[in-house]
Order: structure tokens, then sequence, then C-alpha cells
């Protein structure tokens, strides 16, 4: 083995290395017999390799047409609809689009017509006019209405879409460095589609308003009521990179968020207990033996911090202007999650008595409710269309599009009140140590 692979240099055949040997006069012939089990094996482990190689190729290449087939739907997304800013909201405009579903196991053996109205809440009178303006399909073929549902077909719905307003908010860019962009997202803004978000989003707010219309891959997310730091890659394998140490919780990942609190912390604190989704209510997070294993540490505010120097230099803050403490009995915290579990931080201040002033969903002495924002518009019949008509000239006047819909056949209602669309929480830094560190701005609740 030592002879062979001093003697011979890169990939080579068996054939030639048989030759090889025959002519060398160093070599006994019954050694050839005994070496090519190990050439073999030296040949399959080379093929191994370069099979391995065009794999990654080939994924490669298919992530980046991938990409190149999502810039172009970014940039057709723009001409989709129109924006309109009112009362210190973004509204979308509604539009038209058609949206598909796979069947669930739930689904199967329900007629097309009451799987619409008990699953997505639609009246009996909006199916059947849909229907018959060819809006509803099966399998891309019009279907009668007491079509059974099969697992395996899929439904497709021409809607109307109506979009929840966002705070009108600019978008900062923190920096960019080694193919990741950082940006401070600011509250309400959910980072890509989802749910009843399309344009509302903070991906289509920066081709719509800031002209970037490059495929971007997110690298983790924070919740839509959260502001602050948000680390998008430019390049798909940063993203992989640098997604997996995140949700790995990497020891060299470093996140370190802000919080508004009811009450002062008395020192520094480490939360290290489960969290699971409650079985309840959904998208709901609750302290639990049977979850997840999750640590925060928590400390208050001391602007003696690095950190906290950095960003009063860099942004040139006042510091004299941020209190230690607030009239309402308040007190700001610095939170280090050191395990990316939903609704983390704030299941943690929860639990040990010192939950976020404005978070509805986990103060419950502010009596809200399990909702931070309707995600689905409500729906009720009108009976009166010439109230109806009034109503929708004079919301269009206002700029609001809390009006009955002549094609939803309902009256279109979203929270519109700003104070429920943000809580007291801001992801302030995100860091891999000897690599990159992005830091945002204090947000504006920090000051008052």
């Amino acid at each position: 083995k030592q002879w062979y692979q001093r003697r011979v240099r890169g990939p080579k055949n068996d054939i030639y290395l048989m030759i090889t040997l025959f002519r060398s006069t160093r070599t006994p012939k019954r050694l050839v017999h005994k070496l090519l089990p190990f050439f073999h094996q030296h040949n399959r482990t080379l093929s191994t390799l370069a099979t391995k190689q065009k794999k990654r190729e080939a994924k490669l290449e298919r992530g980046q047409k991938r990409a190149d087939e999502k810039e172009d739907l970014i940039k057709a997304r723009i001409d989709e609809t129109s924006i309109v800013y009112h009362g210190g909201l973004r509204e979308v405009s509604p539009y038209f689009e058609w949206i598909h579903a796979n069947m669930k196991h739930d689904w199967v053996g329900k007629t097309v017509i009451n799987l619409l109205m008990e699953q997505f809440s639609l009246s009996e009178n909006y199916v059947v006019n849909a229907w018959k303006q060819e809006r509803i399909k099966m399998n891309g073929n019009i279907e009668p209405l007491d079509y059974v549902i099969k697992l395996t077909d899929k439904l497709s719905h021409f809607c109307h879409k109506h979009e929840p307003p966002i705070l009108q908010r600019d978008v900062s860019i923190i920096g960019q460095s080694k193919g990741i962009l950082a940006l401070n997202k600011p509250s309400s803004f959910p980072i890509h589609p989802t749910g009843s978000y399309k344009h509302n989003t903070l991906l289509s707010i920066l081709a719509r308003d800031y002209g970037i219309t490059k495929c971007l891959f997110t690298m983790h997310r924070i919740d839509k009521v959260t502001s602050g730091v948000v680390l998008l890659a430019t390049d798909r394998l940063v993203a992989i990179e640098n997604g997996n140490l995140i949700s790995n919780h990497d020891p060299s990942i470093q996140k370190v968020y802000l919080a508004r609190i009811k009450g002062k912390l008395p020192g520094r604190v480490e939360v290290a207990t489960p969290i699971r989704e409650c079985l309840d209510k959904r998208g709901r997070f609750e302290v639990h033996e049977l979850g997840k294993h999750a640590l925060t540490v928590l400390e208050p505010l001391n602007l003696e911090n690095n950190l906290l120097q950095d960003i009063i230099q860099h942004y040139k803050v006042d510091a004299s202007k941020i209190p230690s403490s607030f009239p309402d009995d308040t007190s700001l915290v610095l939170c280090y999650p050191k395990t990316g579990r939903t609704h983390q931080i704030r299941v943690h201040l929860q639990s040990i008595g010192f939950p976020i002033q404005n978070d509805p969903l986990y103060n419950r002495e502010i009596g809200g409710t399990d909702k931070i924002f309707d995600d689905q518009p409500e729906l009720s019949e009108s009976s009166s269309s010439s109230s109806s008509k009034s109503a929708r000239s004079e919301s269009i006047e206002k700029g609001s599009f809390d009006i009955y819909c002549e094609f939803c056949q309902g009256r279109r209602s979203f929270n519109r009140d700003p104070q429920k669309m943000m809580i007291y929480l801001h992801a302030l830094c995100y860091q891999r140590e000897g690599n990159w560190r992005f830091f945002a701005d204090f947000p504006e609740w920090v000051y008052r």
C-alpha cells in the first residue's frame, strides 16, 4: 500500500495499475494479487466522491434556478395590487389570487360545498356564486359541488384577498457583510408571506419600496409583533451555514433582546424551564415538564454594558433619556436566549412573574385576548345593500378597507389599533463570534 501510494498519483483505473506493477521489476507478482482488493476499494472511493460532488453541484444548480424563478415572481408580484397609507397604517388594496389546498385526512368523504362552508367559513350563497363563475376547481376541473373529496384531490379557489394592515414604518438597513444583509424590522411586519399576508411582509416591502428584488434567504425568524435585527442572506450557502448554527443553538451565536416588563427584576436570573405549545390553544405556549428544553438569561438594563455602549456611540443616543424605571411600574431588561423556542422570552418572563408590559397573549393583567392581531378577517353577512354601498364609498374616501365587500358578500373587518400590533420586545443584537455582529438602534418605547 505504501509503495502504491508513493508510486501512483491521482485517480487511475485497475488496468493501468496492473501494467505499472507488472512492468516494475521490484514488484513481486504474488503481491499484485494481494493488492487487487485495495485497488478496487480505491476506485470505488474515487467514484463515490465524484458522484457526491456531482450531486452537490446539481443541488446548487437547482437551488439557483429556484432562486431565479422566485426573483421573477417577486417582480411580477409588485404590480398585483396597490398600497394605501392612512392613519399611520400601511394597507393593501384587495386583489384576486388562486389559492391551492391539498386535502387532509379529516376532509376525506366530505362534499366540496360542505368543506368550504365548515373549514373555510364561507357562506352557501358565496360558494354557489363562486362555483357558477368557475372560481372553484377540483384538480384543475370544474366539479359539481356535491363532489366527494378524496385524499389525492387538490382544491383551487380564485378568491378575493384582504390583507390585514401593518404599521407605516420604514425598514432601515443596519449593514451588509459576508453575504448577510442585516435589517431593523419594525413591529407588525411578518418576515415572509404567510397566512393572510403576502404584500404586507418584510420581503415584499423590500422589493416594492427599496427595489431589492434579488432572492433573499431567511436565516432565522422573529415574531411579527417583535421589532429588531433580522438577518437575510444573499447567498443560499451562507443562509444554510449560519441558519444551521442559529437553529442548533451553537455557542458561537449570541442573541440579545431588550424587553420592557411589568415590575422590576431583582438581579440576574436564569430560566431553564421546558416549553411546549398549549394543547387547547393553538399558537400559544406554556411552561411544561414535557416540553422542549429552553434556557434564557435575564438581567436588568445596565448602560455600562459593552454592547449598549457600542449602540449609544454608533447611533449617537442620549443615554440620559433612557430611564431605569417608568412611572407605570415597568422596567427594562436584557434577555439572552440560549435556545430558540417559539415565544421563549415571552413565556419565560411570564413564568417568573415579570411578563412583557403590553403583551396581550401572556400578560393577564391587561385582559387581552389570545390573539395579538387578527390574521383572518372577520366576515359577516349584510342584508342592506344600499347602506353597504354608502359605507363602501365613505370608507374608500377615508382610505379604509374595513367595508362590505361585494365579491366576498360580507363585511371585512380588521384590528386597526396600532398599539395591538406591537409588543415591548426588541431584537437588539445578533452576533457570531469572530465572524460578524449586527446591532439595532433602541426602539422608541425605551424613552417613554
